[in-house]
């Protein structure tokens, strides 16, 4: 560990505040929680697969392939939502300390 690296732990109530268009996804794919920002334009879509809701823009020519996404981590992704919509997202992703999910926070374009 660097001197400029720290180890932060984050309630649910404090990221849904700061980052309210978060999700995660488990190693399937799958979206596992979402903050409320994300919920109030897509309901509940925990359980379904990110690829299925959204494009990723930038990056280009790139899929939620969990395996490559989480080699990622530096990349800022623009993402689009697939039902039409013109709202696009840009934010960042990091896949958890366990490894058991990968997360993406992103503010509105």
């Amino acid at each position: 560990m660097s001197n400029n690296e720290f180890h932060i732990e984050i309630k649910k109530s404090h990221l849904d505040r700061t980052f309210p268009f978060h999700f995660a996804l488990s190693k399937e794919g799958e979206i596992l929680f979402i903050g409320p920002g994300l919920w109030k334009m897509l309901g509940d879509v925990r359980g379904q697969r990110a690829i299925d809701l959204f494009l990723i823009n930038r990056p280009k020519d790139t899929d939620f392939d969990v395996e490559y996404l989480s080699q990622s981590s530096s990349k800022t992704f623009l993402l689009k939502l697939k039902n039409g919509k013109e709202t696009l997202f840009r934010g960042n992703s990091n896949i958890s300390k366990r490894k058991s999910y990968f997360f993406f926070w992103f503010t509105l374009v």
